[in-house]
């Protein structure tokens, strides 16, 4: 457990790998930070933590032993770099996915 942080999801939130207002950088707009495959479920403790660090320091955090109770899929745990690109293409991943295995 992260920060004491149990697996009842309904006391996280949602994190934002590549922040609206990261410093220093094209954050592409809300049109891409705010698609589904930027976003993870996330403890608020750790949403706190992650704050708007660079992506491999969050990707360091995320798959920390104390985040284990976190999800952090293969496509995330594969990148050292995370995109508008990156964003795009994990959207539509989840959504293929969605389509195809949840809902079909």
């Amino acid at each position: 457990h992260f920060g004491g942080a149990s697996a009842d999801t309904s006391l996280w939130t949602v994190e934002h790998l590549k922040p609206l207002s990261a410093p220093g950088s094209d954050n592409g707009g809300a049109d891409v930070v705010g698609q589904l495959g930027n976003l993870l479920l996330v403890p608020t403790a750790m949403n706190e933590k992650l704050g708007m660090k660079t992506f491999p320091k969050k990707k360091e955090i995320l798959l920390s032993r104390e985040a284990a109770v976190v999800w952090v899929d293969d496509y995330v745990r594969g990148l050292n770099r995370w995109t508008n690109l990156s964003i795009e293409k994990r959207t539509q991943a989840l959504a293929e996915d969605a389509y195809g295995t949840v809902w079909k």
